[in-house]
């Protein structure tokens, strides 16, 4: 295969801990490196990218990085043919993404047996395919690709979170599990009504799904992914043989918050909640009136002003998650 491998500088770890692949891979003509320092050095890389014949996309960031990739893949022109598969390597600030779909060794002597092997043979991989959350019309800009969507109390969870992070110097998935945690767990225990950016309050939402109402008043939270798992193994979506996009809404205001959480976050198939409250089911085609804000991906966005905000099952993608001889 011809493997490519993107590189963010920016990202937290790359920051703290120059990457060791350009030096690994300088000698092998199979592999092609390129240094992100920036979004707006992206469709570059894509060209020099597909211009090299890259089959296999290696990306060294976090979900930030995979967000803004993803959407270059499916926006811009380098790859409209044929698009490359990827190999998530978990170098961010939050790794969301990474945890479900990423490369199981942290060994990089691994990337050069994966580049060895034949672009046409999945059989000594481990492969998973996934569609993106395709966002079709953010304000100010145009559609964009990620792997999980929240508006209302999960948009100012994130922010809230994000100055703790940065701040404290954490890293990883535990690091933001924890953040993330202490978030949620005081915005419900606690009302701080002078904070007009608080976490736990009401957020009107008309959620259509397919065409159909799936939810309309006052919600605490709204939520949308293709990943099949999040911050630390839990599946705050259910049942489990849910199809395309999973979605899950929680009214406001939440009975009984903090028992309910743990049957949110890693209930079964039956979780025993109110569904007059808790709703979630699978959908293709979203259509979300709010005035909240948005994250994907941990990246901030504003909602179309004129119409409401369109979220779809976007194209898929394969994900390279191991070679097979690593769990034999």
């Amino acid at each position: 295969m011809t493997l490519g491998i993107i590189i963010n500088r920016r990202s937290r770890q790359n920051r703290k801990h120059p990457s060791p692949l350009p030096d690994l891979f300088a000698s092998d003509d199979s592999v092609i490196i390129g240094q992100m320092d920036g979004i707006e050095t992206l469709p570059g890389l894509m060209r020099m990218m597909a211009g090299a014949g890259a089959d296999t996309l290696a990306v060294s960031g976090g979900d930030g990085t995979v967000q803004a990739i993803l959407t270059e893949l499916v926006e811009g022109t380098a790859f409209a043919r044929d698009r490359p598969r990827l190999v998530l390597l978990p170098h961010g600030n939050t790794n969301m993404t990474a945890a479900d779909l990423g490369f199981e060794s942290t060994n990089p002597q691994d990337l050069r047996k994966l580049s060895r092997l034949d672009p046409r043979d999945d059989a000594g991989l481990v492969v998973k395919s996934r569609p993106t959350v395709c966002v079709e019309n953010p304000a100010g800009g145009g559609p964009q690709h990620g792997m999980f969507f929240g508006s209302g109390g999960l948009y100012r969870a994130v922010v809230k979170t994000q100055k703790l992070i940065h701040p404290m110097g954490l890293e990883g998935t535990w690091a933001t599990a924890l953040a993330v945690a202490a978030t949620l767990l005081r915005a419900l225990a606690l009302r701080n009504r002078k904070d007009p950016g608080r976490v736990y309050q009401a957020t009107p939402m008309t959620i259509h799904a397919d065409g159909a109402v799936f939810a309309d008043g006052d919600q605490f939270l709204f939520l949308v992914t293709a990943l099949e798992k999040l911050i630390n193994g839990s599946r705050p979506f259910w049942p489990r043989s849910l199809g395309a996009l999973r979605m899950t809404a929680i009214a406001f205001p939440v009975p009984n918050k903090v028992r309910s959480a743990y049957k949110i976050m890693y209930g079964g198939d039956d979780r025993d909640l109110d569904p007059a409250i808790f709703r979630s089911a699978g959908a293709n085609r979203i259509a979300l009136a709010t005035s909240s804000p948005f994250t994907l991906d941990g990246e901030f966005f504003e909602m179309p002003h004129d119409a409401p905000l369109r979220v779809t099952r976007g194209p898929e993608f394969r994900y390279v998650c191991g070679l097979k001889e690593q769990l034999a």
